[in-house]
């Protein structure tokens, strides 16, 4: 079972497109079905497609989607490739 956050949704329109919160959701759905694994930190699993990076965590047979980052934004993806 997929989970967005909210805030995730609201990173998603102010760092990639802006856009309605039900187009935004949508959007993170197509990137979690359609991305690729680019790295894993502990419970934490960068998926990239496009120029849009979602930080999701497994939890059981929960997958919650964390936060949206640009892929030009530097972060711990980088180092772990």
């Amino acid at each position: 079972m997929l989970k967005i956050t909210e805030h995730a949704i609201k990173r998603y329109i102010e760092r990639i497109e802006k856009c309605s919160f039900i187009e935004a959701e949508c959007k993170i759905r197509e990137i979690y079905l359609n991305g690729k694994i680019i790295a894993k930190k502990r419970k934490q699993i960068a998926l990239q497609y496009n120029n849009a990076i979602l930080i999701i965590e497994n939890e059981g047979s929960f997958t919650t989607v964390k936060t949206v980052e640009h892929i030009n934004f530097n972060s711990w993806w980088k180092v772990c490739k």
